[in-house]
C-alpha cells in the first residue's frame, strides 16, 4: 500500500503541476506565432505559477525515481492514468471548462483499467518431504508476510508440491525484499517453519519458488 500512496501522491503532485502552468500561462497570454516565443517565455520564466509548476514537475522526477525502484514499471506506467482523471476534474472545477460526457464516460473507463492493472497475480510454489525424501501429502502449508499481515494456506499434493496463486494489490501483499515465513504442518502438528526473501527476479516474473523443505521429524 505504502507504493501506492507514493504513485498516487507523485500522480497528484503532477497534475498540480499541470493547473499552475495552465493557470500561469493564462495569465502570460497565448502563443499565436512562434515569433512570440521569446517574449512569451521572457513572461513565463517571470510568473510565479509557471515557476512553481516546473519546481513541482521536479520534485515529482525525483519521487518518479523512488517508485521506479520498488514497483514494476508494467505496473507503475499505467498507474499514471489517473493523473487524466484528477486533470479532468480540477479543470473543471477550477477553470470552469466545459466537460463533454464522453469524456467522463472515458474517465470512467480509465478507471476501471487501472483498477484492472493494479492487480498483479503471483505464483508461490515449492515441496515437502520427509527424513526419508519421500513427499509429504495432505500437509498443511502455511505462508505468512508478517511485516503485512497476509497469511495463506494450502494442501500438498500426492508428490508434495504446493502452489498458492496470489492476487495482489500493488504489493499490498508480496513485495520485493519481503520476508516470507512457511510453517508446515502435519497431522496437528507443527514440523517445521522456514523463511524466503523474496527476490527482485521473483518479483517481476510474479513466480516465487521456495526451496524443497525437509522435515527431518516426520517418518513417511
Amino acid at each position: 500500500m505504502k507504493d501506492f500512496l507514493l504513485i498516487f501522491v507523485n500522480v497528484l503532485f503532477t497534475v498540480i503541476g499541470h493547473l499552475m502552468l495552465k493557470h500561469g500561462m493564462s495569465q502570460v497570454g497565448r502563443v499565436s506565432s512562434i515569433s512570440m516565443l521569446p517574449s512569451i517565455a521572457a513572461r513565463a520564466v517571470l510568473n510565479p505559477f509557471v515557476v512553481f509548476g516546473l519546481l513541482v514537475f521536479l520534485m515529482t522526477s525525483g519521487l518518479w525515481l523512488v517508485v521506479l525502484s520498488r514497483v514494476k514499471l508494467s505496473l507503475a506506467y499505467p498507474m499514471l492514468s489517473i493523473s487524466y482523471i484528477l486533470a479532468i476534474f480540477f479543470s473543471w472545477l477550477l477553470f470552469k471548462e466545459h466537460i463533454p460526457w464522453i469524456r467522463i464516460v472515458g474517465a470512467f473507463v480509465i478507471c476501471i483499467g487501472v483498477s484492472l492493472v493494479s492487480i498483479t497475480v503471483l505464483n508461490v510454489a515449492g515441496t515437502i518431504a520427509g527424513q526419508n525424501g519421500l513427499p509429504v501429502s495432505t500437509a498443511t502449508v502455511i505462508i505468512r508476510n508478517a511485516a503485512k499481515g497476509v497469511e495463506n494456506s494450502t494442501v500438498t499434493d500426492a508428490d508434495g508440491r504446493y502452489q498458492f496463486t496470489l492476487r495482489d494489490f500493488l504489493g499490498s501483499g508480496i513485495a520485493s525484499g519481503d520476508t516470507l515465513e512457511v510453517s508446515v504442518r502435519k497431522e496437528d502438528v507443527n514440523f517445521k517453519t522456514v523463511n524466503h526473501r523474496v527476490t527482485p527476479e521473483e518479483f517481476n516474473k510474479s513466480s516465487i519458488v521456495i526451496e524443497k523443505i525437509k522435515l527431518p521429524d516426520y517418518k513417511n
